[in-house]
Order: structure tokens, then C-alpha cells, then sequence
């Protein structure tokens, strides 16, 4: 992992630090720490998260001696200290330091202040990084539920809250939640601010996924279409990033032609645009993989799979979701190029970190165990085979239930490599269980 390349959670978590303290409504008094915080807030947004914490700390520090002991310039030094160790994986740490300025916040500011509701914002964000989607949730929740009753909050706070909650329920596999959420973002953005800005478009990206993930396909293009609107005159890799969108929703309406060009004119204005562009970057050559794929050639997309793994793993936390997209990506297509063996190595890489990311019982963590049951049946490894696909078949009868298409795609599965094994009985059983469900 790369320090100061910043934490990306789900599609794009976006840090917001308090750049200037209030005590009961007041600007701080104290213009040493005011420029501090200025500095930290700079340094934050230019991703350069070892200076910003120096910054913090040497603001956290002042802040101690100021008088009352617990006041609210404390309270911000601590949550900015604690936002910036977020985004630099010192998760201990910042939790330690969010849960005491949320503590201060609520005695000296009260439970109900928008300032409040930014450090829970905070925390839920902490919470989503490490995976804890209960607790990232419930104080996504408290700060939306805040916020939108508080007259004066800013509307962009509340629409990154709703957009937080929509990317966590698209990880937990709640598609239609995250969809709603994301619409609920965008529409609290522009009905408040209007206008055509860089946040609007971001939203506008992570809608467009959500979209396309609920199956709204129009929707989704939609979104990309704006957002690909809006960025054009402002912001070179977030145009970039609007066109890599437009691609996935067009090959995911089967129109691969149409998805070739804006994919390909993104990874040449990224490539363009030095190691700052590395993460889109990836985005985008997962988007031309799988165009590649989609055209019938399976090695070219190999080549693009590996540079967007190798891409993430270099600028990404160790054990990042989005590795194990790419891993599994690049299996897909060793195992089409017939590298059943470096497949198997990819697969395995992807399923270790979705079991600690996603969790054992998340829909992707059985897809790939699925994809790995049949690697290692075209490798001869029958057992393991069995083991992987009966995984598979479980997670997806108690998530989709046995009627589901991918349910009744693992038990076949399933069956075939039992009846290799040689256990007729067995695999004759799911066999006529099969039939049974399909005639219903």
C-alpha cells in the first residue's frame, strides 16, 4: 500500500474536514490554530496525508491548552486529526480520536448540532473502512436524521451522508437501497445548490453504478450521460472517469461498439496524466477488459486486467475491495485463455479478500467461490471442486433462495463435478432436485 494515496471505500468515500472551529456559534479566537486547520484542510485536499498530519497533530496539540479544557476547538482539532488517519489507515487511532471529539461535540455543542453530525458522518466512514457496516450505517443514519432537521445545515453534507449510506448498502449487496440513496444524494444536491459542479458529477458517477448494479440500465445512462455532460468543460480525469461510466452502462446493454470509443479515449487521457490518474486509470482498463472480453479477445484483455490489478494494488490499501474485482477479473480471463493454473492463483488471491471484506455470506464472495469450483475441476481437483461449488450453492439458496437462476446454475454445477468424483448416488439426487425446480 501506498501511503498518501488516501482511502477509497466502496465507489468513492469522500473525507470532509472542518476547516474552522466554533464555540457556541463563535469563530474560534485563537488565529495560530485557525491557521493550522486552514493548513491541514489544504494539505488534506491535495492528498498529501503525512504532512496533513503533522499538521493536525501540531493543531490537535494547541488546542490542549486552551481554555476550558474541553471546548469546541478541541473537539475539531481531534476530528481532523482523526479524519486525516482515516484516509492514512491508522484506524485505531482515529477511532479513538472521532469517538472523543463526538463525545465533546454532543457536551459542548449538543447532541442535535451539525457539527455533531459531521463526526458521525466521520465515524461511519471509519466503520466502513474496517468493515463494520452495522456501526458504519447507524451513524450514517444519526447524521442524515440530524441534518436534514437542522435548520441551516448545508445540503451538500446531507446529500455526502446519503451518498455514503448508498455506496455501503450497494457493498452489502442491497442494490435498490443503494440506488434510492444515491437518488436521494443528488436530488438533495441540486434542488439546494443547482448549478453543474464537480460534486454533482461525482454523485452523479456513484449513481450511475448504483443504477446499473439495481439492473436500471436507462437510469444509469442517464447519470453517465450528465455527469459526462457536466465534466467535459471542468476537470480532465473526472470527463475521464464520465466516459469510462458511459462505456460499462452501454456494454451492459449488450452495445459493445458503442462502448469501445468512450473507454478507449478515457485510457488515453489518463495515461496521459502521470501516477495522480493511477486509480481511474484502473477503472478505466477494467472497463476496456471487459470490453475486450465481450469482443472475443480474451488475451489483449488479460494484458489490460493485469495493469488495472497491478494499478490497484500498488495505490490501494492491502486487501481493498476493488483488488479483489481486479484478481478476479484478470482469473476470468486466464481461465479463457485457458491458464486454468494462474486462474486458480487469481481466484483464490480474490476470494481472500472478499471473505474479510464482504464477508462469507455476500453474493460476490460466492460468485467467486463458484468461479473457483469450476477451475479446479478443469484442473482435477474434484474435492476441492466440491467444496467451493457446495459453498457457492449454499450462500446463494439462503441470499436468492432455490428458485434463483444462479442457485440452480451452482447445484448443476455441483452435480457434474459429482458425478466426476464418481458419486452417482449423490449427483443423481441433484440431478432429479434440479428438474423438480426448474418444473416449477
Amino acid at each position: 500500500m501506498h501511503r498518501g494515496k488516501g482511502l477509497l471505500v466502496s465507489a468513492c468515500i469522500v473525507l470532509v474536514l472542518t476547516a474552522c472551529a466554533t464555540t457556541g456559534g463563535k469563530p474560534s479566537a485563537h488565529p495560530q490554530w485557525l491557521s493550522l486547520n486552514a493548513r491541514t484542510l489544504q494539505l488534506y485536499d491535495e492528498a498529501a496525508y503525512d504532512a496533513a498530519l503533522s499538521a493536525a497533530q501540531e493543531a490537535l496539540a494547541l488546542a490542549r491548552t486552551f481554555s476550558p479544557p474541553e471546548n469546541a476547538d478541541l473537539a475539531t482539532s481531534l476530528h481532523n486529526l482523526g479524519i486525516v488517519q482515516v484516509a492514512l489507515g491508522q484506524y485505531d487511532g482515529a477511532e479513538v480520536n472521532l469517538r472523543e471529539a463526538l463525545r465533546l461535540r454532543q457536551q459542548v455543542l449538543g447532541p442535535s448540532h451539525v457539527e455533531t453530525a459531521t463526526t458521525m458522518s466521520a465515524l461511519g466512514t471509519l466503520f466502513a473502512a474496517r468493515g463494520n457496516d452495522a456501526a458504519a450505517e447507524d451513524f450514517y443514519l444519526k447524521a442524515v436524521e440530524i441534518r436534514e432537521r437542522t435548520v441551516g445545515a448545508a445540503p451538500a453534507d446531507v446529500a455526502e451522508t446519503l451518498a455514503h449510506l448508498g455506496d455501503l448498502y450497494r457493498r452489502k449487496g442491497l442494490k435498490m437501497e443503494a440506488a434510492e440513496m444515491l437518488r436521494r444524494a443528488v436530488a438533495t444536491r441540486e434542488r439546494a445548490l443547482g448549478g453543474q459542479d464537480r460534486t454533482l458529477a461525482r454523485l452523479l458517477l456513484r449513481l450511475a453504478q448504483a443504477e446499473l448494479a439495481a439492473g436500471r440500465q436507462e437510469e444509469a445512462l442517464v447519470a453517465a450521460r450528465r455527469a459526462e455532460d457536466i465534466t467535459r468543460p471542468l476537470d480532465q480525469v473526472l470527463h475521464a472517469r464520465a466516459l469510462t461510466a458511459l462505456g460499462e452502462v452501454y456494454l451492459a446493454q449488450g452495445r459493445v461498439s458503442d462502448a469501445e470509443g468512450p473507454i478507449t479515449q478515457s485510457v488515453a487521457v489518463l495515461q496521459g496524466l502521470g501516477p495522480s490518474a493511477a486509480i481511474p486509470l484502473a477503472d478505466a482498463l477494467m472497463g476496456q477488459g471487459n470490453v475486450l472480453l465481450a469482443q472475443k479477445r480474451p488475451a489483449e484483455a488479460a494484458v489490460a486486467f493485469k495493469r488495472a490489478l497491478e494499478l490497484r494494488e500498488r495505490n490501494l490499501p492491502a486487501g481493498h475491495p476493488d483488488i479483489a474485482v481486479a484478481a478476479g477479473a484478470a482469473a476470468q480471463a486466464a481461465y479463457a485463455n485457458g491458464k486454468f493454473q494462474e486462474a486458480m492463483e487469481l481466484f483464490t488471491e480474490a476470494l481472500d479478500i472478499s471473505r474479510r471484506t464482504l464477508g462469507p455470506d455476500h453474493l460476490d464472495t460466492a460468485q467467486i467461490l463458484y468461479n473457483l469450483g469450476l477451475v479446479h475441476r478443469r484442473l482435477g481437483n474434484l474435492e476441492r471442486s466440491e467444496t467451493m461449488l457446495s459453498q457457492a450453492l449454499e450462500v446463494r439458496k439462503r441470499r436468492l433462495g432455490e428458485h434463483h437462476p444462479l442457485t440452480l446454475q451452482a447445484m448443476e454445477s455441483l452435480a457434474r463435478t459429482l458425478e466426476d468424483r464418481g458419486d452417482a448416488a449423490r449427483a443423481t439426487f441433484l440431478q432429479e432436485q434440479l428438474e423438480m425446480l426448474r418444473r416449477r
